[in-house]
């Protein structure tokens, strides 16, 4: 039997595997998903967009073929946005997740709370780290911003099991300028728009892998991920999601979201009276937009 070596030249060119995507628009249909397939790599794009309209109709403007064909799309996304001289608006902005996949190593780029989880063999080996005042590097960053941090008056609920919330308390951040004039209020640390005002520091990750190991990237809004249990309480459940997020299709995916933000809950609101419980239901207005991008190098997604 004859051997074949390839050069590395040749490898970059036999891209294989399978990338999907696709957006469930169930609180105001600001989700944005690109993604393509290049000789060399695929691509995927997600957008978590919010405040006005704006900045989503400038991210639909923009030829994302192009501009992930580039060494760094990022700096490229940034230079355009820059060119358009904050026409956008300080109350629009957007999450941001790049990937570039190659036959044997994945480049991710993150802004946001928006999530990209990467897993080997079924374990998961990377997940960025959300833009949000508990993350060390942007309490650092925030140090050379004039911002504010305001606790929020009410919990907000975070799913602990398939079947229990658990009422947590978020922050929202006011970034000034030098003046003192406000120039955005929003729950993450770091955006994309808002006419620059939360500073551009993205979170990059190389992961490599070898041609014989089962992987699978998956992105998503943390209207996506707010209904998967990376963590909790219920070890089963935990493992179920698992199990889930690297088996199912973009659409069970999406579905199985949907349904979490439909069901009934069971309800601990009262961070001092963990014995206090409700039966609840996430009202229409509360549920979040969907947003995922599937990269499998073994299965159809």
């Amino acid at each position: 039997m004859t051997s074949i070596h390839l050069s590395v030249f040749q490898m970059e060119t036999l891209t294989s595997g399978f990338i999907n995507g696709g957006t469930r628009g169930l609180g105001s249909d600001q989700d944005l998903v690109y993604f393509g397939s290049e000789p060399e790599y695929k691509w995927g794009v997600l957008l978590d967009c919010h405040g006005t309209d704006r900045f989503k109709n400038l991210l639909k403007t923009l030829n994302w073929k192009s501009i992930m064909s580039n060494v760094e799309p990022e700096a490229i996304l940034h230079e355009l946005i820059k060119e358009t001289n904050g026409t956008y608006g300080k109350n629009s902005g957007s999450t941001m997740i790049l990937i570039k996949i190659f036959p044997t190593r994945i480049q991710t780029f993150c802004i946001g709370d928006s999530r990209v989880a990467i897993y080997k063999n079924g374990q998961l080996v990377y997940i960025n780290s959300p833009h949000i005042n508990s993350n060390p590097l942007e309490i650092e960053r925030l140090k050379n911003l004039r911002v504010e941090h305001e606790l929020m008056t009410d919990p907000y609920p975070n799913i602990s099991s398939s079947t229990i919330l658990r009422g947590k308390r978020g922050i929202y951040n006011s970034f000034y300028d030098d003046y003192g004039q406000l120039l955005c209020r929003i729950s993450p640390t770091q955006a994309i728009g808002h006419n620059g005002a939360t500073g551009y520091c993205v979170e990059k990750h190389v992961e490599t892998f070898n041609l014989e190991d089962d992987i699978r990237v998956v992105a998503g809004s943390d209207g996506f991920f707010d209904m998967f249990l990376l963590e909790g309480e219920v070890a089963e459940d935990v493992e179920q999601d698992r199990v889930d997020i690297n088996s199912m299709t973009v659409e069970q995916l999406l579905q199985k979201a949907e349904n979490r933000w439909k069901q009934s809950w069971k309800y601990h609101w009262c961070e001092s009276r963990p014995e206090i419980m409700y039966e609840t239901t996430f009202p229409n207005h509360c549920h979040d937009d969907l947003g995922i991008i599937v990269w499998d190098n073994k299965k159809a997604v």
